[in-house]
């Protein structure tokens, strides 16, 4: 279990692990998308590929930091977008208080 859980948090969650989080909360990936005012397919679509506004969606449903989830889309140097983003989520996390470790089940 320890070697899964450090290789978890060095390779962000599969689609699996995030789908399971979101059946958790009785959600799916279009359930979400839609929910969000996005397109049916925005989460579906980041899941698979680099789509900000899908990761921001998925990331504040099961409140984990994008970057923990997708650390390899997060790396330095981030761009403008992906920096406010992930400035934003952080920022509207801390009202929230503590959280899960970030590391799928």
């Amino acid at each position: 279990m320890l070697v899964q859980t450090a290789l978890s948090s060095i390779a962000g969650w599969d689609r699996f692990a995030i789908m399971r989080a979101l059946a958790e909360r009785q959600t799916n990936l279009t359930k979400l998308a839609v929910k969000s005012g996005l397109e049916a397919s925005a989460c579906r679509t980041a899941v698979l590929r680099p789509a900000l506004s899908g990761e921001i969606a998925i990331a504040r449903c099961i409140e984990i930091s994008p970057d923990t989830i997708w650390p390899d889309r997060y790396r330095k140097p981030l761009s403008q977008a992906r920096s406010n983003a992930l400035e934003a989520f952080r920022a509207s996390q801390k009202s929230k208080g503590p959280r899960s470790s970030g590391v799928p089940a």
